[in-house]
């Protein structure tokens, strides 16, 4: 979205940034499922026979079980994930910036979509036996017994769960005898300088999902939406909050249904939303 540096942004900054560790915790997401693909060697060297050029011509790969077998559980983790991204910031280092006030509500989501996963494993295991049959009768030649687990080892292949965190704050340094005094200053300075970056380089994330939260066509902006942007501003860049106030006058006030059903009244909406778009775009420059 930009091309300016985290560090050259923030001492370009009239406005103090807020402690993060005082508002967020790090969320980060573990998902691990059964790899249902597997490159078949001996189709392969077949592919390569046939093929003039020899070897860098493909490469096939076979599925264990029919893939809409596995999509109840991917479908679960999308449902969760994508909830996850819109109430969560990146942090550099990979993991996600969550809002302290969101932590129940998302902790919640997170059992729900643990519950559902660990449902369609379940029911997955149940009909294990059944589709490993039904492999070998599909795949005929391509079928390799090796390639599936015993069913009752199927679960373990799979795994979700959601960590949280506290970021770690600049005053533990103190605590720290071993370390001078320029030390603890200097290590301070350096992870609230890191902090000030990161809450920069999260906001311009955020005014992005706003982008294109507006941009929508058919989708219009309500309030709870507006109050989780509000929250995922990590830098509490006052310009940001002034246009979240105008978004919830303007764009809140249009009835979400009508926006999608009325072609005239979405033009309406739509009107209001290119001019705040255009806005946000110039303070993400």
């Amino acid at each position: 979205m930009t091309d300016q540096k985290p560090e050259q942004t923030r001492r370009s900054l009239d406005f103090e940034i807020p402690k993060l560790e005082d508002r967020y915790l790090l969320a980060t997401v573990n998902f691990r499922r059964f790899n249902n693909t597997k490159i078949d060697r001996s189709a392969n060297q077949m592919v390569k026979a046939a093929a003039k050029g020899g070897d860098g011509m493909g490469v096939y790969s076979k599925y264990l079980v029919p893939p809409e077998e596995m999509k109840p559980i991917t479908q679960a983790y999308q449902t969760f994930m994508s909830y996850h991204y819109s109430v969560t910031a990146p942090m550099a280092t990979g993991t996600q910036m969550l809002p302290i006030k969101l932590h129940d509500e998302h902790a919640t989501k997170a059992q729900k979509a643990r519950s559902d996963i660990e449902q369609a494993v379940s029911e997955l295991v149940a009909r294990w036996d059944g589709l490993v049959a039904l492999a070998e009768s599909r795949l005929g030649s391509l079928f390799a017994p090796n390639d599936y687990p015993k069913r009752d080892d199927v679960a373990q292949y799979f795994r979700f769960g959601v960590q949280y965190h506290p970021i770690a704050k600049s005053a533990q340094f103190q605590d720290i005898a071993t370390l001078s005094e320029d030390i603890r200053a200097d290590l301070v300075t350096q992870l609230e300088r890191h902090y000030a970056e990161q809450a920069i380089t999260a906001t311009h994330h955020t005014i992005d999902k706003i982008v294109t939260a507006v941009g929508r066509k058919r989708v219009a902006l309500t309030p709870d939406m507006v109050e989780v942007f509000r929250e995922l501003n990590v830098a509490d860049d006052p310009r940001l909050n002034t246009l979240l106030d105008e978004m919830e006058r303007k764009l809140c006030a249009f009835d979400p249904d009508r926006v999608a059903g009325d072609s005239e009244y979405r033009k309406l909406y739509q009107e209001q939303a290119a001019s705040l778009e255009s806005k946000l775009r110039g303070l993400a420059q």
